[in-house]
């Protein structure tokens, strides 16, 4: 197989095996992906009701501090997208629990899409905005009648990211904004000190990871230009600048430490720290 960013031939094994999946890194252009990649079958399984409820769903949801955290972070990224438009008709693809797409103000005509069939039950008995049934209503939008895409957490989870942001494009008009938010980003400080152990390093689930050059080069080829790349961490609820900053530095100037596969090993789960999450603005030239 050659890379899906660049074409590359020369892709390296990364790591050993994580949860029966194992990766491999371009050497080019920095890229990682697992392979093989798991089937459809074997993701749908992974999403299950159980798995909505007992993370997305407000009544049900195990982890309360972990949901407040995302819940006020949906505000921060929507607010980095509205430096950029203010309204217009707007899809959110893979929208979960539609919290993220319901925050945005009346100036948009909002639209949700959702892979997860209780998640779509879910939203169709509660959402305020218009909810997609089906993957195949997204590809009869007319192409050139969106102003906004938006994908939040969601990139790293496809099994083939390319078509779907190739669709995203085609939907979008010239001129029009798609949004990448909530994404690992593999070119970060912690990815490249802890490898595998990195904290978002959690296959099945994340599957591609992907870093700002990466995606500039994916979206350039379907008529998208990046124009804005940021790694929010400072002011975000998960940041602990003291504590993560100690961690960081002790992994980093510990002599014990060994070279594997272009990361350094330690047993250590990465704290949050900057660069970790990425979100990024593209905008459709052509």
């Amino acid at each position: 197989m050659n890379c899906m960013i660049c074409d590359a031939e020369q892709l390296w094994p990364y790591g050993g095996v994580k949860n029966d999946l194992r990766f491999v890194k371009c050497h080019d252009c920095g890229y990682v992906v697992a392979s093989p990649m798991p089937t459809q079958a074997e993701l749908d399984a992974l999403y299950t009701e159980e798995h909505f409820k007992s993370s997305y769903h407000p009544a049900e949801a195990r982890n309360t501090e972990l949901l407040a955290q995302r819940e006020a972070q949906y505000d921060q990224d929507r607010e980095l997208l509205l430096e950029f438009v203010r309204g217009g008709r707007l899809l959110d693809f893979g929208c979960g629990n539609g919290h993220f797409l319901a925050g945005f103000p009346d100036s948009f005509e909002r639209l949700g899409y959702e892979f997860n069939r209780t998640t779509t039950a879910y939203l169709k008995e509660h959402a305020e905005f218009a909810v997609l049934d089906s993957l195949q209503e997204v590809h009869d939008l007319p192409d050139g009648s969106l102003d906004v895409a938006t994908m939040r957490g969601v990139i790293e989870h496809l099994i083939d990211p390319e078509r779907v942001l190739a669709l995203l494009a085609e939907k979008l008009s010239v001129g029009g904004v798609l949004f990448l938010c909530a994404t690992p980003n593999v070119d970060s400080p912690a990815a490249l000190v802890y490898g595998m152990n990195w904290n978002q390093f959690t296959p099945p689930y994340h599957l591609h990871f992907f870093s700002p050059r990466t995606i500039a080069l994916l979206g350039a080829r379907h008529g998208l230009a990046l124009i804005e790349s940021r790694t929010p961490y400072l002011g975000t609820p998960y940041e602990s600048e003291a504590q993560d900053s100690r961690q960081f530095l002790r992994e980093v100037n510990d002599p014990q430490r060994s070279a594997a596969d272009g990361a350094l090993a330690t047993e250590t789960r990465s704290p949050p720290f900057p660069g970790t999450m990425m979100s990024l603005v593209l905008r459709k030239v052509e």
